[in-house]
């Protein structure tokens, strides 16, 4: 028996079969992760990342993101998680020599040792490290200028609910209101560039309710009303000296 605790021990489990058993289908995790991927590299070149960009990868997982994305639109790639078999199935999956993986908690790295980054980008996990999350940033904010988050939308009824479900609390999830994030954020000294709402469907999302949906997606994305539905928070930041784009 496991002793390590609760969502701890969920994510050294998953990580040993991947993060892709977390979706409902191939083509929901496709969606998911092609819809915000894109918006990621989209945001980050609009703050000046680009593939001469040494990233910092905050609770890289299993290197999804990393090894695909990061890795074809950045430089260097140093990613970090708590789960040990995430790392490993992570580097099993390099392709590029600039590209690494270490196993590290962030809530207690010494950032200001791993030295000076391009940028940061943080994807979904500040909601599983809720209460650690204004030292991350405020720590994160000494070794880079610009970053790149993104969180579940807080502010989503349903979303809110599932959390209060056992399979939801097993993962260690507490999503973030917006309001509440953005506040996070400039106590720690960022400057927020743009913000956008992505993506409707849930992990869980069965393929034929998936495939009827997908059309409306870019629509419901777009309007400042319905995109309330959507089940993500982006954000691009900037610190509070960095003038490149006042």
């Amino acid at each position: 028996m496991s002793t390590l605790q609760k969502p701890e021990a969920f994510w050294e489990d998953i990580g040993k079969t991947g993060y892709a058993n977390l979706y409902s289908s191939g083509e929901v995790e496709r969606n998911v992760y092609d819809t915000i991927g894109k918006s990621m590299v989209e945001m980050a070149n609009a703050i000046g990342l680009n593939k001469e960009s040494r990233i910092l990868d905050i609770g890289c997982g299993d290197g999804r993101l990393a090894n695909t994305l990061y890795s074809s639109n950045f430089g260097a790639i140093e990613g970090y998680d708590l789960s040990q078999s995430a790392i490993e199935r992570a580097k099993s999956k390099v392709t590029k020599p600039d590209v690494n993986f270490t196993v590290g908690d962030v809530t207690s790295l010494d950032y200001a040792a791993l030295g000076r980054f391009d940028g940061a980008f943080a994807f979904g996990i500040f909601h599983h490290v809720k209460k650690a999350t204004p030292d991350i940033l405020k720590s994160v904010s000494k070794i880079t200028d610009k970053m790149l988050i993104m969180e579940p939308n807080g502010n989503h009824i349903l979303r809110k609910l599932l959390e209060k479900t056992e399979g939801y609390k097993k993962m260690g999830e507490d999503s973030f209101r917006t309001k509440e994030f953005e506040t996070i954020l400039n106590k720690a000294g960022y400057k927020i560039i743009a913000w956008k709402r992505l993506n409707i469907f849930p992990n869980f999302t069965p393929l034929p309710i998936f495939r009827l949906l997908k059309p409306f997606e870019p629509m419901v994305e777009k309007n400042k009303v319905l995109n309330a539905l959507c089940t993500v928070n982006m954000w691009s930041v900037i610190t509070q000296g960095n003038k490149a784009n006042d």
